[in-house]
């Protein structure tokens, strides 16, 4: 069993190489703390639970500290990072066609999340780990590109139930996933459920160009990105899940575009997109935990007591990355029925929750015949309480 003394001194170099650029004093610091990790192992997968292998890789070597890292753990690192690479590569060039299919029909398409960000602050150096593609389509045409996609040769994840068709649109931020060669595509046609719409549509229209192997790209202007990277945050914490890559994104973005994110315009832009009190939080963590000068006004909304339960919280996740606790499933729930607008939509998205297709069903639970789902479906009933409590709150 660990101490916590050796879990403080992992995480703490962990911390220190979330970076991109080193001053020689954090050079310094990094070969002054290395030699006292006693647990190597547990350092790296710490670092593959967090998202961060491909960059830990590359700043040991920065850093100078290849000498204190077994060779075994250096050699895993530099198989995740070259794998990274590849798969950074693979979605890139996936994106790219994406992308002038989409033109081709007239539809405009934003990159997002990782892909974005890999082109945008990380120096398109294959470092920014990722599984899928995330983009933007405008609403008004997002199930047309849906539906070129999959004419492409791309599946879509079966839909939950025949009766979500009619609010396909209503449901959380993205149609159902998108596959194809091993490649998962969210398309979303927002960013911050039904709140926020026109600074979505802002972040369509501003959408800047990036250039990826000849291909011209868009992506959103910093500051929506920013609060986009804030709403993603807010989701996974609604899970009870945790990756400080998430974190290291932001403080790259704030690195490299601070004069644009840190404005008049961030603390209206994040009332409106309801992330106000998650951007407050973060900031402060951000200020805490990486080298970086945040005025104090973004959080000064944060009480004590607020400030020592987010670092109780960020500390807790970086040494635990990747929980999802099963126990949110309701508050998931919930989140995803604000989503629907309407009284009838939302009875809709009930009735297709408790009574999912049967191809769905066998999917979700593992079985292979109708009688051997039909319990489950007893069981989802349990759910009109979940869809109550949510009304009444």
């Amino acid at each position: 069993m660990r101490s916590d003394s050796t879990d403080y001194k992992n995480t703490q170099l962990l911390l220190l190489l979330c970076n991109d650029t080193f001053t020689e004093d954090q050079k310094a610091l990094a070969r002054e703390m290395a030699p006292a990790i006693k647990d190597w192992e547990a350092f790296s997968g710490l670092a593959i639970e967090n998202g961060i292998a491909a960059i830990v890789s590359v700043n040991i070597e920065e850093c100078g500290i290849t000498e204190s890292v077994p060779q075994k753990v250096l050699d895993k690192l530099e198989a995740l990072r070259n794998k990274t690479l590849a798969r950074v590569a693979f979605i890139s060039a996936a994106a790219t066609d994406m992308t002038k299919l989409l033109e081709a029909n007239g539809i405009k398409m934003l990159l997002l999340k990782g892909l974005a960000l890999e082109y945008t602050v990380y120096g398109g150096r294959g470092l920014r780990q990722m599984n899928d593609a995330d983009v933007l389509i405008d609403p008004d045409h997002t199930v047309v590109a849906w539906h070129l996609l999959q004419r492409e040769g791309f599946i879509s994840r079966p839909i939950k139930s025949p009766l979500y068709k009619r609010i396909i649109m209503c449901i959380g931020n993205h149609l159902p996933e998108l596959h194809r060669n091993g490649i998962s595509v969210d398309i979303h046609h927002r960013l911050f459920q039904k709140q926020g719409q026109a600074l979505t549509q802002k972040g369509i229209d501003e959408a800047q160009e990036i250039d990826i192997s000849g291909t011209t790209c868009f992506v959103l202007p910093p500051r929506i990105a920013f609060l986009a990277m804030i709403k993603h945050i807010q989701k996974h914490g609604i899970k009870g899940e945790f990756q400080v890559r998430l974190y290291l994104d932001l403080f790259l973005m704030l690195k490299y575009k601070s004069e644009e994110i840190l404005c008049n315009d961030l603390l209206s832009e994040a009332e409106e997109a309801c992330v106000s009190e998650d951007l407050s939080a973060t900031l402060y963590l951000l200020s805490t935990h990486w080298d970086i000068d945040i005025p104090e006004k973004y959080f000064t909304a944060l009480s004590e007591p607020d400030k020592k339960r987010n670092s109780s919280a960020f500390m807790k996740g970086l040494n635990n990355p990747g929980k999802i606790d099963p126990e949110r499933n309701r508050d998931i729930y919930e989140y995803n029925l604000r989503s629907v607008e309407g009284t009838v939509n939302k009875l809709i998205f009930l009735v297709g929750d408790i009574f999912p297709s049967v191809s769905f069903m066998k999917e979700r639970y593992n079985k292979n015949s109708l009688v051997a789902i039909l319990p489950y479906y007893l069981l989802r009933t349990g759910k009109v309480f979940w869809f109550l409590r949510a009304l009444i709150k």
